[in-house]
């Protein structure tokens, strides 16, 4: 017995790396380690989801693109999900707006109400498209939506209108027409705090202004070489592609990303790409660890007064540089470690 429980010991410290953060393809599994997967994740399939920017949150539900078209009758939806775990997809809908014939994956499926809202379990990980109807006498003035829902395609009596979206709520008597005279339009502001820990840590804070439709783009911006991501935090549907690159759901208006990551081994150099993507400049700001070593900053970049700039705010203590494409920052080594570190200290706090 001894043997046995050190051996499922061992099987679970060994599978336990490829079980992080993300989800990771079975592929990077060895092979003579596949057939314990489904022990490690028993009651642990959270983790496979992605985590949120603290790392206590877990996403696991990646909902598409919301398609409903509805008149004074009734109407139809469909919505596409990719989901990392077993749970619950929500439906649009209340009480009182109860969806009808609803299939998921073109099978009749089981509606529940959750909480007062309309919901089908699915019990495996995977992809799945839930559809169905409404009927109703007039066109409500909301109706309820699945959470995280970031693009509504609406159209109302066969005309194309604009998602006035509040939270979980879709406003249909303040949605109005498409205006097909505005341009789909993307304009970033990229401002980048570099952190000087080890390893080196990166926090790009994104500026997203959108107009015209609702829509999925991706932000084909510039990221420094060998970067690993650590955390991607927006109020709307966000995520790193197959292709590492940002996608995200997005609908008229200004939005932040806020993306961490981080650098393999020591970086004496940054470089902003030369390339036709993206923001022709960016503002980086220097967050100095002088107890781990001490830098000269070199290189193209201009020096910046950060409170004459449009820096958030929580970064304006530290130096920071305008970037221009092309242009490199360069970490000189001067001194490694504290020669004079602070003396041992301990409080004690009693609690009678």
């Amino acid at each position: 017995m001894t043997r046995v429980l050190t051996l499922l010991s061992c099987v679970f410290s060994l599978l336990l790396p490829f079980t992080s953060l993300a989800a990771t393809p079975t592929d990077d599994i060895p092979k003579q380690l596949r057939p314990w997967v489904p022990w490690v994740l028993h009651d642990q399939q959270q983790q496979l989801c992605t985590a949120s920017t603290d790392g206590i949150q877990r996403f696991c539900f990646w909902p598409e693109p919301l398609i409903m078209a509805l008149s004074g009758k009734g109407g139809t939806f469909s919505q596409r999900w990719i989901t990392k775990k077993s749970g619950w997809i929500f439906l649009p809908g209340t009480s009182r707006f109860w969806p009808q014939d609803v299939t998921i994956n073109e099978s009749a499926a089981l509606v529940v109400n959750k909480a007062g809202r309309p919901a089908i379990q699915i019990k495996q990980p995977g992809e799945y498209t839930v559809a169905g109807h409404f009927s109703w006498k007039q066109l409500p003035e909301s109706i309820c939506i699945a959470p995280g829902t970031g693009i509504i395609q609406l159209t109302v009596d066969g005309e194309t209108r604009l998602a006035d979206l509040a939270g979980e709520t879709l406003w249909l008597s303040r949605s109005r027409k498409e205006d097909a005279r505005v341009e789909d339009t993307v304009h970033l502001q990229v401002y980048r705090l570099i952190t000087d820990t080890i390893p080196m840590m990166i926090t790009s804070q994104i500026e997203v202004q959108v107009s015209g439709k609702p829509r999925e783009i991706i932000l084909d911006w510039q990221r420094p070489e060998d970067q690993i991501p650590v955390s991607l935090r927006c109020s709307l549907p966000v995520k790193i592609g197959s292709d590492g690159k940002i996608h995200m759901q997005v609908r008229p208006g200004n939005h932040t990303v806020i993306y961490r990551s981080r650098l393999k081994g020591e970086v004496a150099t940054l470089t902003f790409a030369d390339t036709a993507q993206g923001p022709a400049m960016e503002y980086w700001s220097f967050e100095a660890q002088n107890q781990l070593r001490m830098v000269k900053i070199s290189g193209e970049p201009v020096a910046v007064d950060p409170g004459q700039t449009s820096i958030p705010e929580k970064w304006r203590a530290f130096p920071a540089y305008r970037v221009q494409k092309g242009q490199s920052l360069h970490f000189e080594t001067l001194k490694r470690g504290n020669p004079e570190p602070p003396p041992n200290h301990l409080t004690l706090h009693r609690v009678f």
